[in-house]
């Protein structure tokens, strides 16, 4: 986890470039908040991801459905690529509330 907070050191990088290299401040503002954006839409779609592959490996009944059983685009041999591409996805709609509605929760789990 020690490890994930000293990515935040890309900022002051960030920083150091920018009193070398003259670039105005709306540039560094939007590649700082694009990172940012990435950067929890990555980790959303790793847990989203993780809760989709779950509850369908570990839930006993058969007729529930997650959130990739209603994609079509993940057919059964999809691989753990294709989940999170769609999760990513979920994530960065998500965040920047621009709306979505093929990828929702479909089980308690993951509405949790």
């Amino acid at each position: 986890f020690l490890k994930l907070i000293r990515l935040l050191r890309i900022f002051r990088l960030i920083d150091r470039w920018h009193e070398q290299i003259p670039v105005s401040f709306a540039a560094v503002t939007f590649v700082k908040n694009l990172g940012l954006v990435y950067f929890w839409a990555h980790w959303m779609a790793c847990i989203w991801g993780g809760v989709g592959l779950t509850e369908e490996l570990f839930t006993t009944d058969r007729h529930s459905s997650t959130w990739i059983d209603s994609i079509d685009r993940l057919a059964d041999d999809s691989d753990i690529w294709d989940v999170y591409l769609v999760a990513f996805y979920w994530g960065v709609f998500t965040l920047t509330t621009i709306g979505y509605g093929d990828a929702y929760p479909h089980n308690h789990a993951e509405y949790a």
